[in-house]
């Protein structure tokens, strides 16, 4: 994958993570906490996997 690329889609998997620990941090109502601490978890296991799948293809390049 051209180098761009991946930067380009590591990006937006660095904005998920950003956007959901903003959310977190801005929430009020402690009903939504379980949930946003939740999607921080899941986005921070999204970009971990997304990063070493690029490590991957650039070893098979």
């Amino acid at each position: 994958m051209h180098p761009a690329l991946m930067s380009e889609r590591r990006r937006i998997f660095i904005d998920a993570v950003e956007s959901a620990e903003n959310a977190l941090e801005n929430e009020q109502d402690t009903v939504f906490i379980p949930f946003w601490e939740w999607r921080v978890k899941i986005t921070q296991k999204e970009l971990e996997e997304q990063e070493e799948e690029a490590k991957e293809e650039q070893q098979t390049v």
